[in-house]
């Protein structure tokens, strides 16, 4: 692995706190806030008391020593995605006490950033730390742990989506309806990108990050939490190459390719798929109380025969939310159909690579899901970034690169 000598200076830890005004359980009466003390009958609890002071603001504590580390994104084994909930973390030396400093709570909003650039959004959860003595005196280290959105809607429950004025609804009305109540940041898909499918009535009880996978796999759309904290929806990939990444041995595509220092390239069942096995959900009347609905659950087997024949059984297992009446009868086969001919032919697939983001720090820009051109020994191969880790501590910024087939 190459070692480049760059100043990671530009590289930020921050926290969104109060830095003025009285605050319950940290100020004292009497304290000075920028010339000012607090004074009963004359100034109030959350008071400005200069300009200097906000309410709220992002507060820097990168210092020298500190190490971050972030990774967020999807399992993805061709037939489905399960989004993960999106793990940072940053130790400071002799900084971040929670002890001592009352901007250090858990649920406040953090982030890392490069410049102009967010790298990575969460809130803060825990503040573990560790003393190391030598002598008389401790060196304090305390590590910042945070996660993203996801956290947030793994935790929220979701009773189902029952109550159709009509048997079915759109891909978009359904996430609309998901996430009426949520209160992130979030950018709805919007249209009808999927007319040969609807999605069916249910009273699955999940959790509400469960039913956007559901929705996502039933009709082949994607859902992220972005490196701006933003929960974000993919109904059309994009299909231009973000960036293009090379071994040294080919670099006539592209005037800058980015050199990787290493790669995973497996030949893995989990990436091909002859035999699907679809869970389908839905609703019926429940027997035992009439006007009541209950869950309802078919399985139904799909099978590329030529490519058992040639490769074995490659088995994966997809659970979708498909209304399958009327003109939408042939919806399961569709989707089957869909996964089968992108998957049932077994290949080699480059599942990670390996850069040394100080080498082009353009990396630092690169988002889930966004298509991606490999090349290796002289073979080209365009994935979609399904993942993304980095570490970065002052001497180098190493990104690890998760990737998926494009189809």
């Amino acid at each position: 692995m190459p070692t480049i000598e760059r100043t990671l200076e530009d590289v930020h830890v921050e926290i969104y706190a109060p830095t003025g005004g009285f605050i319950m359980g940290v100020s004292v009466f009497g304290d000075s806030f920028g010339g000012e003390a607090l004074r009963f009958g004359t100034m109030r609890f959350g008071d400005l008391f200069s300009d200097a002071y906000e309410s709220n603001q992002w507060v820097d504590y990168i210092n020298d020593g500190t190490t971050i580390s972030y990774n967020r994104g999807a399992v993805n084994d061709g037939a489905s995605q399960t989004v993960q909930v999106g793990i940072g973390s940053s130790t400071f030396r002799n900084a971040a006490n929670p002890i001592e400093d009352y901007k250090v709570r858990s649920g406040r909003n953090v982030r890392f950033r490069y410049l102009d650039e967010i790298l990575f959004s969460g809130y803060l959860t825990k503040v573990p730390g560790r003393y190391v003595r030598k002598g008389t005196t401790y060196t304090k280290y305390f590590t910042v742990q945070i996660v993203d959105a996801v956290q947030r809607l793994a935790a929220l429950k979701a009773y189902g989506a029952g109550g159709l004025t009509e048997p079915y609804e759109t891909f978009e009305e359904r996430i609309a309806r998901l996430l009426d109540t949520y209160t992130g940041a979030v950018e709805l898909p919007t249209g009808d990108a999927y007319p040969g499918y609807k999605l069916s009535a249910t009273v699955y009880e999940a959790s509400l990050a469960s039913h956007l996978d559901l929705a996502c796999n039933s009709v082949g759309a994607s859902w992220y939490i972005d490196k701006l904290g933003q929960l974000r929806f993919t109904t059309t990939l994009t299909d231009y190459i973000t960036a293009v990444f090379t071994d040294g041995s080919h670099t006539e595509t592209v005037a800058t390719p980015l050199n990787y220092y290493g790669l995973n390239i497996e030949y893995d069942p989990k990436n091909h798929i002859n035999y699907l096995e679809i869970e389908n959900k839905g609703i019926i009347e429940d027997p035992n109380t009439p006007g009541n609905e209950i869950d309802s659950t078919t399985k139904t087997v799909y099978a590329d025969a030529y490519s058992i024949a040639g490769n074995g059984y490659l088995k994966a297992d997809l659970k979708t939310n498909l209304y399958t009446e009327g003109a939408y009868t042939g919806s399961l086969q569709t989707r089957a159909d869909e996964i089968l001919t992108a998957y049932s032919t077994p290949a080699p697939l480059i599942t990670k690579i390996f850069f040394n983001v100080q080498e082009d720090f353009s990396a630092a820009q690169l988002e889930t899901l966004h298509l991606v051109e490999v090349w290796h020994e002289t073979i080209k191969y365009t994935l979609r970034v399904a993942g993304i880790s980095a570490t970065i501590n002052p001497k180098e910024w190493l990104l690890e690169l998760d990737l998926v087939k494009d189809i």
